[in-house]
C-alpha cells in the first residue's frame, strides 16, 4: 500500500484515486490529509514574504515527518511564489534526508460558463475537469 499525503483543500474524485492506484503507484493508495490548521491557511496564502516562507516551511515539514513514510505528496498549485518556496524547501530536505517521494500535481482543464444578469453584470463559473496526474 502506498501512503500519499494530500496537501490540497479539494477532495479527490474516485477517478483521481483510481488513476493513482492503476497508473501511478500500481497498488492501493491510502490518502492522508494535512493538519486542519494548515489546510485552512492554504485557502489564502499570505502576500507577506516572511509569512509565505513560514507557511511553505511548515507545509514541507508536514510532508517530510521524521519517520518519512510517504510514497508521494500531492501538492496544490497555489501562487507561483508559494510553490517556488515549497520546491526549494523540498529540495533541501531531500538532500539532507536522502528521501525522494513522487510529487503529484493534478492537471485540469477549465471550462468557463458565463451567465449574464439582467443588469448587465456577468457571473463566471469555472468548472475544472481532471485530465491526468503530473508526476515529478
Amino acid at each position: 500500500m502506498a501512503k500519499v499525503l494530500k496537501i490540497l483543500n479539494h477532495d479527490l474524485t474516485p477517478a483521481q484515486i483510481k488513476e493513482l492506484e492503476d497508473e501511478v503507484f500500481l497498488e492501493h493508495v491510502e490518502i492522508e490529509e494535512l493538519p486542519e490548521h494548515l489546510r485552512g491557511e492554504l485557502l489564502n496564502t499570505p502576500s507577506d514574504e516572511d509569512a509565505l516562507k513560514n507557511l511553505a516551511r511548515r507545509v514541507v515539514e508536514a510532508a517530510f515527518p521524521d519517520n518519512f513514510s510517504y510514497a508521494g505528496v500531492i501538492f496544490p498549485a497555489g501562487s507561483p511564489a508559494f510553490m517556488w518556496l515549497v520546491a526549494r524547501f523540498c529540495k533541501v530536505v531531500e538532500e539532507n534526508a536522502g528521501v525522494y517521494p513522487r510529487y503529484l500535481f493534478s492537471h485540469s482543464e477549465r471550462q468557463v460558463v458565463e451567465e449574464k444578469l439582467e443588469d448587465g453584470r456577468v457571473i463566471k463559473k469555472s468548472i475544472f475537469q481532471h485530465k491526468k496526474w503530473i508526476v515529478l
